[in-house]
C-alpha cells in the first residue's frame, strides 16, 4: 500500500535535496520508510510510527507503508532529521576526502602567469558543519513546539475527574448551581 501523501513528501525531498546530492527517489523511500530512521523520529516526538516495504524480484522497492498515517507536522520534523543526517554525512565525506588526498595542504599555487587554485576542503567541511548546527537548532525548535502544542494527558488522576461543585465552598455560586438551589443564587 503506497501512501499518496508520503509519496508526494518523498518526491519533494528528492527535488529539494536528493537530485543535487545524487540520491534516487528509491533511496529516499528506503531511508524514510526504514524503521531505524522512523525510530529516531519516534524518539524525538514520542510517537509510534513503523514502516514496512515490499521488494520485487530484483530487490527494487515495489511498495511501502507507514502506520499510522504520518501527518504534515511529523513529516516536516522528519525532513529536518534527514537534512541533519545529510549535512553531517557531507561534512564527514569532505573531511575524509581531504585526509586521503595526497596533494598536501596547498590551496593556491602560482608560477609566472599561471595559477592553480583548489577548493579548501576544510572550509567546505566547516560550512557543512555550520549547516548541520543550524539544522539541529531548527529541529530542536520544531520538536519543542510539536511536543508543547501536541501534548495530551496520558491519564487523569485525582480531583481532575470531580465536577466543579466539589471545588466550591458552601454558599458559592457553583455550589448552589450544582445542588440546583436557585434561590441562593439571587
Amino acid at each position: 500500500m503506497n501512501c499518496p501523501y508520503f509519496n508526494d513528501f518523498i518526491r519533494s525531498v528528492h527535488e529539494e535535496i536528493g537530485e543535487d546530492a545524487g540520491y534516487s527517489h528509491e533511496y529516499l523511500a528506503y531511508w524514510f520508510a526504514g524503521n531505524y530512521n522512523l525510530g529516531r523520529l519516534n524518539t524525538l516526538i514520542d510517537t509510534c510510527y513503523s514502516g514496512s516495504y515490499i521488494t520485487g524480484e530484483y530487490g527494487e522497492m515495489t511498495s511501502y507503508s507507514i502506520t499510522p498515517e504520518i501527518g504534515s507536522e511529523e513529516t516536516a520534523i522528519y525532513q529536518k532529521i534527514f537534512e541533519l543526517d545529510f549535512y553531517n554525512k557531507q561534512a564527514r565525506n569532505t573531511l575524509k576526502g581531504a585526509a586521503g588526498y595526497a596533494g598536501g595542504d596547498w590551496v593556491s599555487l602560482k608560477e609566472g602567469d599561471s595559477s592553480i587554485t583548489r577548493v579548501n576542503r576544510n572550509e567546505v567541511a566547516k560550512n557543512y558543519k555550520s549547516l548541520a548546527q543550524d539544522t539541529r537548532a531548527e529541529l530542536d525548535k520544531m520538536v519543542q513546539s510539536y511536543l508543547k502544542f501536541r501534548a495530551t494527558p496520558q491519564q487523569v488522576v485525582g480531583d481532575d475527574v470531580v465536577s466543579a461543585g466539589y471545588y466550591a465552598g458552601p454558599g458559592s455560586f457553583y455550589d448552589a448551581s450544582y445542588r440546583g438551589d436557585r434561590e441562593s443564587l439571587l
